[in-house]
């Protein structure tokens, strides 16, 4: 969710938009719902991020050729 700001979002290599505040967009996993959010402008852009965070967790990135894979955990309050 966009809470401030005017940041742009990319999908894939030639689909931009410009986002507005009180916008909120989802993606599904895997390559179907690559995203960037860039804030091109000269303010500062605040974006409220949720996300399911199922272990182990992958990330791609087409446009270096990379795979990034982690098994975070939360133990935090929890005993």
């Amino acid at each position: 969710m966009l809470i401030s700001g005017t940041p742009t979002l990319c999908r894939g290599q030639d689909e931009e938009s410009q986002l507005t505040s009180g916008a909120v967009i989802a993606f599904p996993a895997g390559r179907a719902g690559i995203h960037q959010i860039v804030d091109r402008s000269p303010h500062a852009a605040r974006v409220l991020i949720c996300a399911t965070n199922q272990v182990p967790e992958a990330a791609e990135q087409p446009e270096s050729a990379t795979l990034a894979v982690s098994q975070l955990t939360c133990t935090h309050g929890r005993q």
